[in-house]
């Protein structure tokens, strides 16, 4: 006999923000862009506030003295080849299940001070004005926090998480 398989109906996305205008939502991260924003001489304070964040989720420690790395710093973080390449195919789970002793480890309580320290400053609309590749790095961050925040849920379902940028096909 013939099998017919079914396809299986993806659950339905999640609403996006609301906050965010239309065209920072469907900003494709690229390597343009991103050179773009690097070239900046002197970003503003969200800019920089953003850049933080992302450079901590991906793992770039800070002495524990300062509270931010100095332009020059996040510009050669950001000069990586791979710099693109490890925001999207980053994978927050995977970041909090690390060992211990791995330096890129983070925990649910780091991803909540990044939120709280350099994400909920940053005016969005602000940002997107200036630069739509830092507007969609701050809504990356921000998702990458919101699945963090969704796996400390008891009844988690990995399905039902907000979808992170990746490559596309």
């Amino acid at each position: 006999g013939i099998v017919v398989a079914l396809a299986e109906t993806p659950p339905e996305p999640l609403p996006a923000r609301e906050e965010l205008p239309p065209e920072v939502k469907s900003t494709e991260l690229t390597r343009a862009a991103l050179q773009e924003v690097r070239r900046s001489s002197k970003p503003s304070k969200a800019t920089l506030n953003v850049l933080e964040a992302v450079c901590q989720i991906l793992g770039h420690r800070l002495p524990k003295s300062e509270d931010y790395h100095d332009w020059k710093e996040i510009q050669a973080i950001m000069m990586d080849r791979t710099f693109l390449q490890q925001i999207l195919k980053y994978d927050p789970l995977q970041r909090l299940e690390l060992d211990a002793l791995d330096k890129k480890r983070l925990t649910v309580a780091d991803f909540y001070r990044i939120e709280e320290k350099y994400l909920n400053t940053v005016n969005v609309l602000e940002v997107s004005r200036s630069s739509r590749a830092v507007a969609s790095l701050h809504e990356w961050a921000l998702t990458v926090i919101e699945i963090v925040r969704k796996s400390e849920d008891p009844d988690f379902d990995n399905q039902y998480l907000p979808q992170l940028p990746r490559q596309p096909k």
